[in-house]
């Protein structure tokens, strides 16, 4: 009879369960965080696909994502009241220059965090782990163009460095590699800056390049999506040069480019790897484990767009 009443209650008022209530009153949420720049980013299909390996992994173990995308001027605020707290069981964070300074309150509730490609190795509680690129590929890349093909004039097309540990390193590689193979080194004349990874930004850098150093033979891009507008220029142009990517996006094999694999869904899988052992270890002991890192090694993939 009570049961009835309810039930007319419920469709009175509308009711609907808050899953959010629910896992408050649980120990285990069955939940992780997973912050990350994704509508304010340099690369949309590269977060992407760190989350969908992430989500891959998370499913095997019955793991949902709560997904907090914020902008970089927003880390601060967001840090300082999370409004993650006592909604999951781990925290994810790519690419983010926060610290444990930011995360002190969540030391105190055993909730760690994994970290990919951070600007700053931070191995102090609650940040358990670090995943890393590898950019070592990159360096196979670079000799195959001076080494083999002997390219006297290159161009670097890179997104700002700003505070990206990625693009901060792969911008010295060159700078060596081009010094080391006795090319003298002027950032006017070897590198062009965009804003973000996309097509538009790709097709704009062409232009640009065509005015900074219009006879160069080989152009360096940091992503496929930039390497792909910049063909499709020379090839309307008429001109020839070299081209090579970065990441062997779907699109790379389709327009025969040169890149690095870059593995990125191993990067997202590999971070659940790391906080779900974390969060069991908790569980059994009540501290949080040794700091550990991980990195995921790149693969120099060889098509025609480099001049084989």
């Amino acid at each position: 009879e009570k049961s009835d009443i309810l039930e007319k209650l419920i469709e009175i008022v509308e009711y609907i369960p808050s899953s959010a209530a629910k896992k408050l009153r649980s120990s285990h949420k069955m939940s992780i965080g997973l912050v990350f720049s994704l509508t304010s980013g340099t690369s949309t299909e590269y977060l992407v696909n760190i989350l969908r390996g992430l989500k891959r992994e998370a499913d095997k173990y019955g793991y949902f994502i709560d997904i907090y995308d914020i902008n970089i001027d927003q880390r601060e605020e967001f840090f300082a009241e999370p409004p993650f707290i006592g909604l999951i069981d781990g925290l994810i964070v790519i690419a983010s220059v926060v610290t444990s300074e930011h995360l002190t309150q969540l030391v105190q509730r055993k909730l760690p965090v994994v970290l990919i490609n951070p600007l700053v190795k931070e191995i102090q509680p609650p940040v358990i782990a670090g995943v890393y690129s590898d950019a070592a590929a990159f360096s196979e890349l670079l000799d195959h163009l001076f080494v083999d093909h002997q390219y006297k004039n290159p161009l670097l097309i890179s997104v700002e460095l700003d505070n990206s540990a990625q693009r901060i390193e792969k911008y010295n590689m060159f700078v060596d590699a081009v010094r080391e193979n006795g090319i003298e080194f002027d950032e006017s004349k070897h590198v062009v800056f965009v804003s973000a990874h996309s097509f538009s930004e790709g097709m704009q850098a062409y232009e640009i390049a065509k005015d900074k150093n219009s006879d160069a033979d080989v152009i360096v891009c940091l992503t496929d999506t930039l390497a792909v507008p910049i063909m499709q220029g020379l090839v309307n142009d008429g001109r020839a040069a070299a081209v090579t990517g970065y990441a062997n996006f779907e699109i790379a094999p389709v327009f025969n480019l040169t890149t690095i694999e870059q593995n990125i869904q191993l990067l997202g899988s590999k971070a659940f790897q790391h906080l779900f052992f974390a969060m069991q270890y908790i569980r059994r002991h009540n501290e949080f484990p040794e700091y550990s890192e991980e990195f995921i090694a790149g693969e120099f993939i060889k098509r025609d767009s480099c001049g084989c």
